[in-house]
């Protein structure tokens, strides 16, 4: 235990005082942070419309129905009156972002309304969708003349006076996260890993520092143990601080499109879960990237047959958002990497089944024992550790 804690402590300094790494590490999670929120308040500015804005154009044939059922909205408009032929000159105007629409009613279109017309009349906005203001007031121009629409020739309403969705802001909030968690967390996690692994491994061997490592009176049991378990805690804070980040971020990044997102709906319990399924996957991760790390002669090399297994593991976990189900067979969790998504899915649609949970813990963790035992065997081997 002694001879572990030594490793550890060896790999703790080594990663802490080079602060190339240490900025790789947890940077990303502070910049997620940052940038997610500044995204959200930027989206926000740029779509929401201020509730004092008094939307001005031009308008043909003027509707007092239409203009009293705008203001009655207390929506805040001002109209200027302009003749049919007018409106090609004008339209320039709306292009160039000066004004806001140009509204064209037919000729006596209030006193049209309740008469039993043959042909249904024309209404034209013309309007800029590049304007969020313009494009704002042709929505509501829009939803204003149905309404009146209906009112006059009213032949059957469609969820008229009540809310007829009855998904809750809880299934609306689980719904989003958990199509997008299961490869956003694993996507973290696993570029942690990618920063650590190669270094500690690969590096070591290019650099010729592992050969001093092997000759001390150490077991090479020991020697992987305490490898697999420091690099497996930082890649684990890494990958945690850059979770928090996303997590605290995404309301305020969301809240401009109005989903309804509610990151409160999850307690400690899942928060504890999905941290227990965290280190099952980080020690996974690291122990099967150590153990292609150790193969290589490089970080160059061992970031090459890293690619692939990112590509495979990124394709697992968009198979579960894509998919957005849980599969009730057991044998599923056993599937190393698929099992976390799957798991991670469960969780944040909470939908979890406890025996899938363990399932998955466990054979991961099963996993990581065996990938430390072949690790081992790496080391003893003279072919392998030497190679240059």
């Amino acid at each position: 235990m002694k001879n572990i804690l030594t490793i550890i402590k060896k790999e703790f300094r080594r990663f802490f005082t080079d602060r190339r790494i240490v900025l790789s590490l947890f940077l990303p999670g502070i910049l997620i942070f940052v940038i997610y929120s500044l995204m959200g308040d930027m989206i926000g500015s740029m779509v929401e419309v201020e509730n004092d804005y008094t939307y001005t154009g031009y308008v043909v044939n003027q509707s007092q129905i239409f203009s009293s059922t705008i203001e009655a909205q207390n929506i805040r408009i001002e109209l200027t009156s302009i003749n049919a032929t007018e409106v090609e000159s004008k339209k320039d105007e709306v292009a160039q972002r000066q004004k806001d629409f140009i509204l064209v009613f037919p000729s006596d279109f209030d006193s049209k309304l309740s008469s039993n017309l043959s042909s249904p009349m024309k209404v034209e906005i013309f309007y800029n969708s590049a304007k969020n203001e313009s494009l704002q007031f042709y929505q509501m121009a829009v939803s204003v003349l149905d309404a009146i629409e209906s009112s006059i020739t009213n032949i059957f309403d469609i969820n008229m006076g009540s809310d007829y969705d009855l998904a809750s802001s809880q299934d609306v909030s689980s719904m989003l996260l958990s199509s997008i968690m299961p490869l956003l967390l694993v996507t973290l996690i696993f570029s942690s890993c990618m920063t650590i692994a190669p270094e500690s491994m690969a590096g070591e061997k290019e650099r010729g520092t592992i050969a001093t490592l092997l000759v001390t009176p150490i077991k090479r049991s020991e020697l992987a143990i305490g490898k697999i378990i420091s690099i497996g805690t930082l890649a684990l804070l890494a990958g945690t601080c850059s979770f928090l980040g996303v997590i605290l971020s995404f309301p305020k990044l969301l809240q401009s499109q109005s989903t309804g997102l509610d990151v409160s709906i999850y307690g400690i319990p899942e928060f504890t879960l999905i941290f227990l399924v965290i280190i099952s996957f980080t020690l996974l991760t690291i122990t099967l990237l150590a153990i292609l790390s150790t193969f290589a002669k490089s970080v160059k090399e061992a970031t090459s047959y890293i690619g692939p297994v990112m590509i495979v593991i990124m394709i697992l976990s968009l198979m579960t958002s894509f998919m957005q189900n849980t599969s009730d067979n057991l044998f599923v969790y056993l599937i190393p990497f698929y099992n976390v998504t799957q798991t991670v899915y469960a969780i944040f649609a909470l939908n979890l089944n406890i025996a899938n949970l363990l399932t998955t813990v466990i054979s991961n963790l099963v996993y990581s024992v065996s990938g430390i035992y072949i690790l081992t065997r790496m080391f003893n081997n003279e072919r392998v550790m030497f190679s240059r």
